[in-house]
């Protein structure tokens, strides 16, 4: 349950801080800015995750998951 917790906070804050270097990126307001920071995140977190995409690297994840 700790694991859990620690992996939650980790995600949590790692999105936050992401969202937070976008948004000093960006210039402008309003709904275009907002689709802007948007779309550039998802990239950012698309290409973040990508190694999961390999098997291998996903077993090594999940073996290292305490049980």
């Amino acid at each position: 349950l700790g694991f859990l917790a620690a992996m939650m906070v980790l995600v949590t804050a790692a999105g936050w801080a992401i969202g937070t270097i976008v948004q000093s990126w960006l210039p402008g307001s309003g709904l275009m800015r907002f689709a802007g920071e948007c779309a550039l995140w998802l990239l950012i977190v698309a290409l973040a995750a990508s190694p999961t995409l390999s098997e291998n690297f996903r077993n090594r994840l999940v073996a290292m998951i305490p049980r």
